[in-house]
């Protein structure tokens, strides 16, 4: 379900927005996703995507498991509160084996999504970061994010992205 949670949909609804970082022998090692209009995204998968899902990942799943979680988000997706997308339309999500941190690859993934959300006219991108990930939040505050909901299990940072 990891794949039909946090991949599938913006492959399947937001490809022009996708990114594959190949490493040696073109192995991947990382991607970077976005959607340039986080509410309509959120509409279409609720509309298209979550139930197809749904159909095929019936069926109890062991409480507390990670699996537990998953099927939650699927079952019941959270959606983005307009105060976030009212300034900062686009979200994105990025995800980099150990082997491609560290040397720069994630800031330039986040370069090449900004700009693609800026020849959009897109005005603003925000992200959600699990309170915990210290490393992740200080990047993201690194290459220009600031916080903008401080919540205890899931901290939300955004940038504007035109002038």
């Amino acid at each position: 379900m990891l794949g039909d949670v946090f991949v599938g949909p913006y492959l399947a609804h937001s490809p022009d927005l996708a990114w594959v970082l190949a490493g040696e022998a073109d192995k991947a090692v990382g991607y970077i996703l976005a959607a340039a209009d986080t509410a309509a995204f959120e509409r279409e998968l609720d509309r298209l995507w979550w139930p197809r899902v749904r159909r095929r990942v019936t069926g109890p799943v062991k409480a507390g498991s990670p699996d537990a979680w998953l099927r939650s988000y699927v079952d019941d997706p959270p959606h983005t509160p307009e105060s976030i997308t009212g300034r900062y339309p686009a979200h994105m999500h990025i995800d980099l084996l150990p082997e491609a941190q560290g040397g720069g690859n994630g800031r330039r993934l986040c370069a090449t999504v900004i700009e693609a959300l800026r020849e959009r006219g897109v005005p603003g991108l925000h992200l959600g970061v699990n309170a915990r990930n210290g490393n992740a939040l200080g990047f993201y505050e690194h290459v220009g994010f600031a916080m903008l909901d401080d919540g205890p299990e899931t901290k939300i940072l955004g940038m504007r992205t035109t002038p």
